[in-house]
Parts: C-alpha cells; structure tokens; sequence
C-alpha cells in the first residue's frame, strides 16, 4: 500500500487500484481509460464538494481495486449531510451527463457516456455502491430496515452478478464488460468483509 499525503489529507493506494487501472489498459484504449478515470475523478469531487460545504472535514482518500472511497472524520453526521454527501458524486455524474449528451463531438459524448453508466454503476443498490448506503440510510430506524440491509448485502449483489452473465449469453455484450463487472462487485464484497 502506497501512503502519503497531499495537501495534508492522507492518500492511501493499494495495490488493486493499478491492478485495475492496468487490466483496463490491457483491455480498453489509453483514451477511454483516461476518460473513465477522470469522470470517476469528476465523482469523488462531488462528495468532496458536499463535505466542503457542510463543513465535514475529511480523514483520507482511499484508492482501492474497486474505486475511491472518501472517508469523513466523523462517520456519525446527520441525516441530512450524509445523504446530500452520498448523492454528490452521482449528481456531479448526472449534471455532465445532461450538459454534454447533445454534443456532436464523438470524444463529448464518449465522456457522456462514461457519466451516465458510472452513474447506473453507482446507484446500484448494493452496501458497497452509493445507491445501497443511501437504501440503508433512508430505512434506517423503520420496519423495514432488517429486510433493505438483506437486499443490499446479500441480494442485490448476487443479482447483479446473474444480469451481467445474462447480458454477456443473451446479448453478447463482450467479456472484457462482464469480467469488469464482475471485478468489481467481487473487490468490493471482499473489501467490506476483509
């Protein structure tokens, strides 16, 4: 693991984040690497953004296998900052896709693109995506909190992974996207267990 700081907020990089980044070079152009790595750039700026105007100070920036996570001081905040702070990467994602969707430039709407799957990609109601950490905060306290935190550990994961092998028979979508797929919801589930 690589640790230092930048600008005094500790940056942490394991080895699984340029494992990442090296099988999406093998497997993609330099350019939509470049591409995808900004757009995900763009969506950690959003939460940041959040914590910036709420005042949350930040602990560290960890850049793992399956993606960045920002981690606030203070994991106990209100209802309110948290759930604005795990919608502002994907609202960042959701502006750019909606102010570039209409360009005619190819490389705009590749970026275009890249913005609305990361969106999709993160809103999947999973524990380990944004979309599963706002499930849980919403039925948190509520009668339904057992049965969304069954759905966004154990559920929804699995389902994904069955759609992804769906899409890659039924609709010959391409290995390299079923193996990213599933590389990233496997890192991620081992990094919550581990």
């Amino acid at each position: 693991m690589l640790v230092f700081r930048f600008f005094r907020i500790p940056i942490r990089i394991d080895f699984g984040f340029f494992a990442t980044v090296g099988f999406m070079l093998l497997t993609s152009d330099e350019s939509l690497v470049l591409t995808v790595l900004l757009v995900c750039l763009l969506h950690e700026i959003g939460h940041l953004s959040v914590m910036a105007a709420f005042g949350i100070p930040l602990k560290r920036i960890e850049f793992h296998g399956a993606g960045i996570k920002i981690v606030p001081e203070n994991k106990a905040l209100p209802f309110q900052q948290e759930l604005f702070l795990l919608c502002g990467g994907c609202a960042v994602n959701l502006i750019l896709f909606v102010a570039t969707v209409f360009c005619n430039s190819r490389n705009v709407l590749v970026f275009s693109a890249i913005n609305l799957i990361l969106l999709c990609f993160n809103l999947i109601p999973a524990e380990f995506f944004d979309g599963g950490r706002i499930l849980l905060l919403i039925s948190e306290g509520t009668a339904a909190e057992r049965g969304v935190y069954i759905f966004v550990k154990y559920i929804a994961p699995i389902t994904v992974a069955v759609f992804a092998v769906w899409l890659f028979f039924y609709f010959d979508v391409g290995i390299t996207a079923v193996i990213t797929l599933f590389y990233f919801l496997m890192a991620s589930f081992i990094r919550e267990f581990s």
